[in-house]
């Protein structure tokens, strides 16, 4: 357990990627790391600083933009270790996390084939990295976003809304504990049961992509672990200033419960989430500023592309890899 093989997909960002090669390599002191860079851009230019600053590294190009679950996939092909770290360019260990995971994935009672650890953005606020199933996307999750079924969502259906909530995250994640998915932006997971499920579902061009591939490593019998005494800063900014970014977001999440819901969940989950902006607009005066945020952006990512929401069902299947090519906002 003493190697780890890192996967880094490169896009436009040869410094960060530098940057967290650097990180990795001084917080894991321990450690026998075995360096993959798959480049999503195709820059020779960047190929020799990264080469000429990390000699070691593996540089692998991927052709036309695939996508960052293509990539990972590229990475998986010629990794050699049997533990896998995925981390983002903007990702950086504050500790030594990935031996503090591996540690306790040595003393936890199920070996976990999957393991996050703790994030925190660069400004020190609070990231979820655990995701428990009743938070993920799906109907009742849209209908805990919506203004005035919350009062009823109490109710019938406390344990969804209450995981929406960060409090509820955060009350969570101070303890190592068993979980459904874990954020992508730092990912362990064995070599051997990644490649059983046939890796990432490269229909998902970027977002939710560590959901689908934790909850079909759940469905084949694997164990996902969140490690709280590990910790990173993640960048995470980036979704919440770009449009691009909010809309692909949303498409990612609409791929995700049409893969898992079918035609009936998802239908039920697109149902609300416009129900949600309609309702959002009758109650508009009486939202308070971070509920108006989280509209706008709402609507910042549907409107655009709304046409595109309701053609999934008829460019992917529910199945991995079902189309020529990934779900993209541009």
């Amino acid at each position: 357990m003493n190697a780890v093989s890192v996967i880094v997909v490169h896009y436009r960002e040869t410094e960060e990627v530098l940057r967290a090669l650097d990180n990795v390599r001084a917080r894991s002191p321990h450690l026998d790391l075995e360096l993959i860079v798959i480049d999503n851009e195709g820059c020779a230019e960047a190929r020799q600083q990264i080469l000429a600053a990390c000699p070691e590294v593996h540089w692998r190009a991927a052709p036309d933009n695939p996508g960052f679950a293509a990539a990972v996939n590229f990475g998986l092909e010629i990794a050699q270790h049997e533990w896998i770290l995925l981390l983002n360019p903007d990702t950086r260990l504050q500790n030594n996390a990935v031996e503090i995971c591996l540690e306790a994935a040595r003393q936890w009672r199920t070996p976990p084939d999957v393991i996050g650890c703790s994030h925190q953005g660069r400004d020190g606020a609070f990231q979820t990295a655990a995701f428990p199933k009743a938070s993920w996307p799906g109907p009742l999750a849209a209908l805990a976003n919506q203004p005035l079924a919350r009062p009823l969502m109490r109710r019938l259906a406390p344990a969804n809304l209450a995981e929406k909530l960060p409090e509820t995250s955060r009350q969570q994640q101070t303890l190592t504990h068993p979980t459904d998915a874990v954020q992508g932006s730092f990912l362990l997971t064995r070599r051997k049961a990644a490649r059983a499920i046939g890796g990432f579902d490269d229909d998902y061009f970027l977002y939710c992509e560590e959901l689908d591939f934790c909850r079909r490593l759940g469905e084949a019998g694997g164990v996902v672990l969140f490690c709280a005494e590990a910790h990173v800063t993640h960048g995470g900014i980036a979704r919440h200033e770009s449009r691009v970014r909010q809309q692909q977001a949303a498409l990612s999440e609409d791929l995700f419960v049409w893969k898992w819901k079918g035609v009936g969940g998802y239908a039920l989950y697109l149902l609300l989430r416009y129900l949600n902006l309609l309702a959002a607009g009758l109650v508009w005066p009486w939202l308070d500023h971070d509920r108006r945020t989280q509209v706008c952006r709402h609507r910042r990512a549907w409107r655009p592309a709304s046409w595109r929401h309701l053609a999934i069902p008829l460019l992917f299947g529910r199945k991995p890899g079902s189309s020529a090519s990934s779900l993209r906002a541009e």
